[in-house]
């Protein structure tokens, strides 16, 4: 599964996230649970980028019920701790750095929520809802779109309703 391979390449290269999570059955399939990471490939697509973007990996720690998409090529994950949902994309000429060894970037927040689907209840939901055979909730995420070029670092907390923790 394809969240589950993002969860071994960080595993393997010393990120605190559990590579299997438990297992549930989606319409007769058998699903592998975890936290569900997404590397755009302007992010990271080979993995030794992927490497040099987590300078830090012990200092990272990724919960199961986690959501985390990153896209941009100035992304570094140098320390976070993440229970939640996150999103971050810049802009190529944008750096921004989710913590630091002094102190981490905390997201805390509600998340998304992967839920079943009944293919005989829900028909209206759409025909790739029913074939995919759940929908996502998105209850919480914190986002951050970094459009203009700059350094950016965020550390501190980043809770549900506090503000951006960022420093320039």
């Amino acid at each position: 599964d394809f969240y589950r391979v993002n969860r071994m390449l960080l595993n393997k290269i010393g990120v605190n996230v559990k590579v299997d999570g438990g297992v549930s059955t989606r319409l007769g399939v058998r699903v592998s649970e975890g936290a569900k990471i997404v590397f755009k490939p302007s992010f990271a697509s080979t993995i030794e980028e992927l490497v040099s973007k987590f300078p830090h990996p012990s200092l990272v720690s990724i919960s199961d019920r986690s959501t985390l998409v990153l896209d941009g090529q100035g992304i570094t994950v140098s320390a976070l701790t993440l229970d939640g949902a996150l999103r971050i994309c810049a802009q190529p000429k944008a750096a921004v750095v989710l913590g630091d060894e002094k102190e981490p970037l905390v997201v805390r927040n509600k998340g998304h929520v992967f839920e079943d689907i009944d293919p005989e209840k829900d028909q209206g939901d759409g025909e790739e809802l029913l074939i995919r055979g759940y929908r996502c909730s998105m209850l919480d995420e914190r986002k951050k779109v970094f459009d203009n070029p700059g350094r950016y670092l965020l550390v501190g907390e980043w809770l549900e309703d506090s503000k951006l923790p960022l420093r320039s």
